[in-house]
């Protein structure tokens, strides 16, 4: 769920849980984070029973507060958090630790739920979690999920300067100021056409056909920008694949990336090479030279 920097406005409960309902059969878990939820602990609370009575997702919560502060008002409500992050985000100490932004922060179980879903994370952080989701929206605001790299700001900072965005200000939230009306786009390198960011795969045309080529990996850029090259799919295909390349499993009629239809045919075989001919026999043996 997205939290506001303050001042942004006020909402209430209803209108969360109206905006999340629709999401909730598909979720397996549910994350309340940043701002700071335990400065409102009677909505947090209200807003924790809510969601319990609608979904079996485990809730995992991130507070800056340490354990001893919060940890009358989470006792108070026993089973509404599973997992809990604590302690304040100190930017002078390490970052290896995974669901924590530095390593001063402490993980902890509250439930038997969370102790099965998250002890796996007491362990050290890998690269493929150094991950961070940004979105931008059509006022210029910038918007992040996930927990940030020490330099991810600072590289965000200067890849939108670089494309002549003045950021405003970084926090929770930061607000990029526009110099004009262009939005940020993804160049889609199969069918080399601009398309826009709520794009996951590709609904350009290739050949008269869909592209639905996975944009998710495509670099953000500013229009007008020439576009790269077609590139090529990065392994064969094996087994049945659609029109765009896209394998798929035997007995699938539709693409399950681009929605195209899957050719069930297989793969034309190598052609055999023609035999050689046999040489002629010698008259009569010879030693080998």
């Amino acid at each position: 769920m997205d939290t506001w920097a303050p001042g942004r406005g006020i909402t209430t409960i209803d209108e969360v849980i109206s905006a999340v309902t629709q999401w909730l059969p598909t979720a397996d878990g549910i994350t309340v984070s940043g701002g700071e939820p335990f400065d409102q602990p009677i909505a947090l609370l209200d807003l924790l029973r809510r969601l319990r009575s609608l979904t079996e997702a485990d809730v995992l919560v991130f507070t800056g507060h340490p354990w001893t502060k919060v940890r009358e008002t989470v006792d108070a409500s026993p089973g509404l958090i599973d997992a809990l992050v604590t302690d304040p985000f100190d930017v002078s100490q390490s970052q290896t630790l995974a669901l924590r932004g530095s390593d001063n922060q402490q993980l902890h179980f509250l439930t038997a739920l969370g102790q099965t879903r998250f002890a796996s994370f007491q362990r050290p952080i890998t690269e493929v979690e150094r991950t961070l989701d940004v979105m931008f929206d059509d006022r210029g605001d910038v918007w992040f999920a996930g927990i940030p790299g020490r330099d991810d700001f600072r590289r965000l900072r200067e890849m939108l300067e670089n494309a002549g965005r003045k950021p405003q200000h970084f926090g929770r939230q930061a607000t990029v100021e526009r110099r004009d009306a262009r939005p940020m786009i993804r160049l889609c390198p199969n069918c080399n056409t601009e398309r826009p960011l709520t794009e996951i795969f590709c609904e350009g045309t290739v050949d008269a056909h869909n592209c639905g080529w996975d944009l998710s990996a495509v670099d953000i850029t500013l229009p007008g920008v020439p576009a790269p090259k077609p590139q090529p799919i990065p392994t064969p295909v094996q087994g049945p694949a659609c029109r765009n390349g896209h394998e798929n499993s035997p007995g699938d009629l539709v693409c399950s990336v681009c929605g195209e239809p899957v050719d069930e045919r297989p793969a034309d075989p190598t052609p055999a090479s023609e035999p050689s001919p046999s040489p002629e026999p010698n008259p009569s043996p010879s030693r080998r030279q």
